[in-house]
């Protein structure tokens, strides 16, 4: 890892299978191994700020005492006033990174609202600013219509490709 981390090879060699689905469908919680390989993943997109296109500081992002610049793309108050389980709720493939003023601003709003401010703000750069983000345009258009389940289909998708490109080994 450290060896990848430092630009010294390009992929990350894996004898076994990955368990992708474990991992992207695990509860997000920063002292899991689990959790720690998603941001490592997330911060390997060079991600930008949902909100404004800024870039986010991954490493600040990825100290150990920092929290605060993680984001349920689906805030979780809002999916718990739908139903969705806390559990769904904190997946993975929910989270992003995302400055803590965007966080703030974003808050716990439902997806459709923000999303389309997302498109007003971005303009011309809102496909480079998603897609650092693992967000497809289905994706994009699933959180801009509210549907939970297809935002996190096509957002798996999206991530599957990336940890195909970063490995040679079979995923499962």
């Amino acid at each position: 890892m450290r060896s990848f981390a430092n630009g010294e090879i390009a992929l990350i060699p894996v004898s076994n299978d990955l368990k992708t689905k474990a991992i992207l469908e695990d509860s997000f919680t920063l002292n899991k191994a689990t959790s720690m390989t998603f941001a490592l993943l997330l911060a390997h997109k060079k991600p930008r700020s949902l909100l404004d296109g800024s870039v986010i500081d991954t490493r600040r992002a990825l100290s150990k005492t920092n929290r605060l610049e993680y984001h349920h793309i689906f805030p979780k108050a809002h999916l718990e006033r739908v139903g969705v389980s806390k559990i769904k709720a904190n997946m993975h493939l929910n989270i992003c990174m995302l400055n803590l003023t965007n966080n703030r601003e974003i808050s716990d709003k439902d997806p459709s609202d923000y999303f389309s401010t997302i498109e007003e703000r971005l303009g011309n750069h809102l496909s480079e600013v998603l897609i650092s983000n693992y967000i497809n345009n289905e994706a994009f258009l699933a959180a801009k219509s509210g549907d939970y389940e297809k935002f996190l289909s096509e957002r798996d998708k999206e991530i599957l490709k990336e940890i195909k490109k970063l490995t040679y080994s079979r995923i499962s």
